[in-house]
């Protein structure tokens, strides 16, 4: 037998008191009066002896009531075995599971609330002298630091919902760096607070390990889920007064099919149309909106369904900039009817068209796209005016001229990392060497390969060396006939042909309108139209001049609320890492010095959508195939669990028996005295 508070063996001296009460008090006389003295002298030889017998019976119950009470308060337990652990200062690990699964109601609160009660009863079943790792969603702080009893149980109350994900794989790693970090050389034991969603449960990922686990099971409901996982545009740019096409993705994860749900989709705060779903279960489906952008600026659209009990993935949030018009220049008057035809069909496009020294290059930024087209010189001042329209994200697109000498060109196409080869006279036939680039990502609906192409002679070879380039365009010879690179931020075009029908069949080739389409279209600047809540995400926000001192800051308009995020400021851009654990889905305005620069909308992740679960004995079956010697506490009563606790680390714990015999002694003791006269 062993005890786990020894040192209240020193209370065992208490039991002097009743010795001195029985040395003093039972030895008084007492005076009796009587009269006749003769008849008294066997009565007092007979009340002597039974008197010295029943004081020494209460004395010796009154030890007992004492030593049982001394016994129970130093907590006495029978190992379970030999190899049973009886140094109780030792260290656990604690990962409470705070995902969004643990929000549903259990018995009586929701499973993150029992969990938690669960977590703070087992502390306080172990030594005050333990020491906890504590591991949790959305963590601001390393689990490599201890805590007490007493703070782990505020840390503990302290824990709300997250919507940061975890695997228990991710849970291992975080304590084995915690490990390494604190340098402890002895394994701790671990003590999980969750409900077993399968998404998490990563079993192929975990390493044989030799550890023990205690798993406290909060037992969630598989139940029926209608989830939005996605959503797409089908233009990368958006202009006013075009028609906007938005698909959302629609999972039901339930086992029953459902019918006529409603699918509403909101823009900037305003109902703009409602779909009706139909969806088997198990099963995904598409939802279409087609509306057209009224205003320039941002966009903050929403599109929500309704659906209970789980609602965090009821609405999927997005946002994205509107532009006027994309403004084009043109700079030459080479075959200028066939830019103005197919810019004049197009009202999201307004072209602007100049001669070579009627550009007033410093009215740069004000476009989107620069076509340097056919001009018989370029000087060393309009290169580098178009070096700086590209590095802050512009897009130029060069058109040689038949006339231009190329040991005067190439020093300006070094600065990109290509140069014009020799010209070759021989009329050749074009080629797409590859329709999977993104260039000509849902360029075509099909592809032909007998297509008639565009021929071209007299031609410019360009040669890329840059370590960012695209071949949008072959010769038959396999010499490059249209590239694309990309730099800083920006990106820009390269022909090797002119557009003179007497050397080129392309101005009057499908192909023309569609490259100039496409290169105008991937000028504009593509923001995401949503990020994912995660520690890990990364958003990239231009800015044109230097960010205030303050650093740019996240506003949500909904909760009147602001935080500045970690970031860090590069040419132009700004990175931003959102590591806040309590950031909620929605919209944010990015601002520096009152002024939004963007819009950002955010989503929770989509991972514990499909709400299922193992149950104790798959649990027990994958820890024990990974070495995890694995006991499950799926009581919910806080006095059961810690008797379990101090059952399974203390073996057969005994106090109760010694408080039970303390109140057989107090009982006897009065008893005794109550019905024994003498």
């Amino acid at each position: 037998m062993s005890f786990l508070y020894p040192w209240v063996f020193w209370f065992s001296s208490l039991i002097a008191i009743p010795i001195i009460i029985h040395l003093f008090y039972f030895r008084r006389y007492k005076v009796v009066l009587f009269s006749n003295n003769a008849m008294l002298d066997n009565v007092i030889k007979q009340s002597k002896s039974q008197q010295r017998i029943r004081n020494l019976i209460i004395l010796f119950l009154r030890i007992l009531f004492i030593l049982s009470l001394v016994f129970a308060f130093a907590q006495p337990f029978i190992a379970k075995n030999e190899s049973s652990d009886t140094n109780f200062e030792k260290v656990w690990a604690l990962y409470i599971d705070n995902s969004f699964s643990m929000s549903q109601e259990g018995e009586k609160m929701s499973l993150l609330d029992e969990s938690k009660s669960k977590a703070i009863a087992m502390l306080q079943s172990l030594p005050p002298t333990t020491r906890y790792l504590i591991c949790y969603h959305g963590m601001n702080i390393s689990a490599s630091r201890f805590y007490t009893s007493e703070e782990a149980q505020q840390k503990i109350n302290e824990i709300k919902p997250s919507s940061v994900v975890l695997t228990w794989n991710d849970v291992f790693d975080i304590f084995e760096r915690a490990k390494t970090s604190l340098s402890l050389s002895s394994l701790f034991e671990y003590a999980f607070f969750t409900d077993g969603q399968k998404y998490a449960v990563d079993y192929k990922k975990w390493e044989k390990r030799n550890v023990k686990l205690m798993l406290f099971l909060a037992k969630g409901a598989s139940l029926s889920n209608l989830s939005i996982d996605s959503i797409w545009v089908e233009q990368p740019n958006h202009v006013m007064g075009k028609n906007e096409k938005i698909t959302a993705n629609i999972h039901n994860f339930g086992k029953d099919d459902l019918n006529n749900i409603p699918v509403q989709l909101f823009i900037n705060d305003t109902l703009k149309s409602v779909a009706s779903l139909n969806i088997k279960s198990e099963r995904s489906e598409n939802v279409v909106f087609n509306f057209t952008n009224l205003r320039a600026g941002w966009i903050s659209g929403k599109i929500e369904i309704s659906d209970f009990p789980v609602v965090f993935d009821n609405k999927y949030y997005f946002t994205y900039p509107v532009y006027k018009k994309i403004n084009v220049a043109v700079l030459g008057k080479e075959n200028i009817e066939h830019f103005k035809a197919f810019f004049d069909a197009d009202s999201s496009i307004q072209a602007s068209y100049f001669l070579n020294d009627n550009f007033a290059f410093n009215s740069i930024n004000l476009y989107q796209v620069v076509v340097v087209n056919q001009l018989k010189a370029i000087s060393s001042g309009m290169w580098n005016s178009l070096k700086t329209f590209v590095s802050k994200g512009g897009t130029v697109l060069i058109i040689p001229n038949n006339d231009w000498d190329i040991a005067a060109i190439n020093p300006f196409l070094k600065d990109l990392g290509c140069v014009y080869a020799k010209s070759d006279t021989i009329k050749l036939d074009m080629q797409i060497p590859s329709m999977e680039q993104d260039f000509f990502s849902e360029m075509f609906t099909k592809k032909e390969e007998r297509a008639k192409m565009p021929w071209a002679r007299n031609t410019f070879i360009p040669e890329a060396y840059s370590s960012r380039f695209d071949v949008l365009l072959q010769f038959e010879n396999k010499k490059n006939a249209a590239i694309r690179i990309f730099k800083d931020k920006g990106q820009w075009y390269v022909l090797g042909f002119s557009l003179n029908p007497k050397n080129s069949s392309f101005l009057s080739h499908p192909l023309f309108v569609a490259m100039i389409h496409r290169i105008i279209q991937l000028a504009v600047p593509n923001s995401s139209l949503y990020y994912t809540i995660s520690q890990n995400t990364t958003i990239h926000i231009p800015t044109d001049s230097a960010v205030s001192e303050k650093g740019l800051q996240f506003f949500n308009p909904k909760t009147k609320q602001s935080f500045i995020p970690i970031q860090q400021n590069l040419f132009n851009e700004c990175i931003i890492s959102l590591k806040e654990a309590q950031i909620e889905d929605g919209f944010y305005d990015v601002i520096s010095d009152n002024t939004r620069l963007a819009g950002v909308a955010l989503n929770y992740n989509r991972k514990e959508s499909e709400m299922n679960f193992y149950n104790e004995d798959e649990l027990i079956q994958l820890l024990n195939e990974k070495g995890i010697k694995t006991t499950i506490i799926s009581t919910s009563n806080t006095d059961e669990i810690k008797a379990t606790v101090q059952y399974q680390k203390k073996g057969l714990v005994l106090w109760k028996w010694f408080v039970l015999g303390a109140l057989f002694f107090l009982l006897t003791e009065m008893a005794v005295i109550r019905f024994w006269k003498v």
